[in-house]
């Protein structure tokens, strides 16, 4: 459903989110295929050429799953002392509102899987009509035409570029 940007930016700052300044985000797991180490390796390289961008990683979060409860603690360990990465889930209160107005906000949107099945984030993206630069795994490749409705990346340095580019 479309969000007008008042309610984009009423969601956004209950999360501390300026929509004033640069989004990136990635709506998956706290999981190593989905790789979002790689993602904040990634925003960090975009971080030094495009100034204040912001890094919104959101997940749905299981509390019989504790390899997902592991690896949000690696994931959170390795955003470090950054303020501008936002690690969220559904017990922070996020939602489908909350993850449509991310989105919907982003200048960028990240699938960086490693190992995918078809990415539904990836058509959610291209449906709202955010650039979305996405591993060249699995379902995503049927989905995006490389160079023309999205980008297909293959390494941090290369998502990176991209989404610097966009």
């Amino acid at each position: 459903m479309d969000l007008s940007p008042k309610t984009q930016k009423e969601v956004l700052s209950r999360y501390g989110i300026d929509t004033d300044r640069p989004i990136i985000s990635q709506v998956s797991r706290f999981d190593p295929w989905k790789d979002p180490l790689g993602v904040i390796d990634a925003y960090r390289i975009v971080k030094r050429e495009v100034s204040g961008t912001q890094l919104i990683l959101v997940a749905s979060m299981a509390s019989d799953d504790p390899e997902g409860w592991s690896y949000y603690e690696r994931t959170a360990r390795h955003a470090g002392e950054d303020y501008d990465v936002f690690l969220l889930s559904n017990l922070n209160g996020v939602g489908n509102v909350e993850v449509n107005a991310f989105q919907r906000a982003s200048d960028v949107i990240i699938q960086k899987s490693i190992r995918e099945g078809f990415g539904l984030v990836v058509a959610e993206g291209l449906w709202k009509g955010r650039p979305v630069v996405a591993g060249n795994v699995g379902g995503i490749p049927l989905q995006i035409i490389n160079g023309k409705t999205g980008y297909l990346v293959d390494s941090v340095e290369g998502c990176a570029a991209r989404t610097i580019e966009l």
